[in-house]
């Protein structure tokens, strides 16, 4: 929300409140469902029947269009493929990408209109990173890409158990009130989504009987959020001695690292599975956590590396992605920062 549109909401009673918080969800909504969400869905869905090959066949395909697309488009790959005496025709499988060099954040964050193309029309969205590293990047997202993400973690609750629609909890880094406005009720509701967004900043001993009795009026079938806010609700849950009476049918965590401590005790309190998973700001991969722990790398948003890392403990590599999907402004080869435990068929262990 705007500055203005901020002020508006901080100054309108809990009713409206409710209201502007649908009104704003209802625009997400259609942004982030409406078009050709359904169709990138389905075949999100359709990766579950392919074999490796097959996998291979699908990612071969959609690198070779990507560079071709960049050789035509994106300067700074214009430029590197020429240097370098390479075509698109040079990448016809997924091993071939390591003719190009790994992409450091730093070059992208110093110039990013090399990154876009010449001649292209206005990104359907515009992504910042948080920059806690140094300054925010900004990048450019393409319609199909960010539809692309949505589905995917769409499909991630399917996988959980979590239907399309259901009633969520969410506990995130949302300011849905002032920090200094003590006054319960602690959440608000987006009826878009059928979703109870929770404020993670009042949750203490004193405020907690009113997180219980809103959670327990709206019984939720997935809470997703922030590891460190769920296993805060979590202990003040064992701390009082109560249990939820309800039982979600699956736990959504994201980012942040999910601790075991944190997954036992959530775990425990709530009666259901965590089913972790990891994306990136870039939009360049997505992993979700399966039955068995291993978090199952996507074949469409992207293709990723894993890449030793001298100065990281043995089994720890590093995590290099190249975009399949974004023409607004691909990233090939890009080195996220993050790091994983040995790569595992299409999967890794969290670090």
């Amino acid at each position: 929300m705007s500055s203005i549109a901020e002020r508006i909401y901080f100054q309108s009673p809990v009713w409206l409140q409710n209201i502007l918080v649908s009104a704003y969800g209802y625009r997400l909504y259609r942004k982030r469902y409406g078009g050709a969400f359904k169709q990138i869905l389905n075949e999100v869905r359709s990766i579950d029947e392919m074999n490796t090959d097959q996998i291979e066949a699908l990612q071969a395909e959609r690198l070779n269009r990507m560079i071709a697309y960049c050789e035509q488009n994106i300067p700074y790959y214009q430029k590197l493929l020429s240097e370098r005496s390479l075509t698109s025709q040079d990448f016809t499988q997924t091993s071939d990408i390591k003719k190009l060099p790994v992409l450091e954040k730093s070059t992208v964050k110093d110039h990013p209109e090399l990154f876009q193309p010449r001649r292209g029309s206005k990104p359907w969205m515009v992504q910042q990173t948080s920059g806690s590293t140094g300054s925010p990047l900004i990048l450019n997202v393409d319609e199909y890409t960010y539809k692309l993400a949505m589905a995917l973690l769409v499909r991630h609750e399917e996988n959980a158990g979590v239907p399309f629609g259901s009633r969520k909890a969410t506990f995130a880094g949302r300011l849905i009130q002032p920090v200094n406005n003590v006054i319960p009720p602690f959440s608000r509701f987006n009826k878009a989504e059928n979703q109870r967004l929770f404020s993670s900043y009042h949750l203490n001993e004193h405020t907690f009987p009113h997180y219980k009795r809103e959670l327990d009026h709206f019984q939720p079938l997935e809470i997703i959020g922030y590891p460190s806010a769920i296993s805060d609700l979590a202990s003040y849950y064992e701390q009082t001695g109560y249990t939820p009476s309800f039982t979600p049918r699956a736990i959504i965590t994201n980012s942040e690292t999910l601790l075991d401590w944190q997954r036992e005790k959530i775990e425990r309190v709530f009666n259901c599975r965590i089913f972790d998973y990891y994306g990136t700001a870039e939009y360049v991969t997505f992993a979700g956590q399966d039955n068995t722990g291993m978090y199952r790398v996507n074949p469409l948003i992207g293709l990723t590396e894993f890449l030793e890392n001298e100065r990281r403990e043995p089994g720890t590599k590093n995590i290099v992605t190249t975009t399949l999907c974004n023409t607004a402004m691909p990233l090939i080869r890009y080195s996220i920062g993050d790091m994983a435990q040995t790569r595992l068929e299409h999967g890794f262990c969290p670090p």
